[in-house]
């Protein structure tokens, strides 16, 4: 995360990656940490659902322009969510 916490990697940007491991029926909503960020999920193992999209392992979604979302572990399953800015900051010279 961009805030070096007691339970958390620092990184010197305002994203936040966070690997999960959800059972069979576990479902939860994901808040997305900052305006104008987006979300990249990508499953590792198992199947789960976002919406009306159903990812399987090695399946990814890009999430964005909403301030949350729920997903729905539909087999044991781990994913990796990286929450990025959609946007490259612009540098003045």
């Amino acid at each position: 995360s961009p805030d070096p916490q007691e339970n958390s990697v620092w990184i010197h940007q305002d994203a936040w990656f966070y690997w999960a491991n959800f059972d069979h029926g576990n479902s939860k909503k994901y808040k997305i940490n900052k305006e104008g960020n987006g979300v990249y999920l990508f499953v590792i193992s198992g199947k789960i659902k976002i919406g009306d999209q159903i990812l399987e392992s090695r399946d990814a979604l890009g999430v964005w322009d909403t301030e949350d979302f729920t997903i729905e572990a539909i087999d044991n399953s781990e994913f990796l969510i990286m929450d990025i800015p959609m946007e490259i900051p612009s540098f003045e010279p």
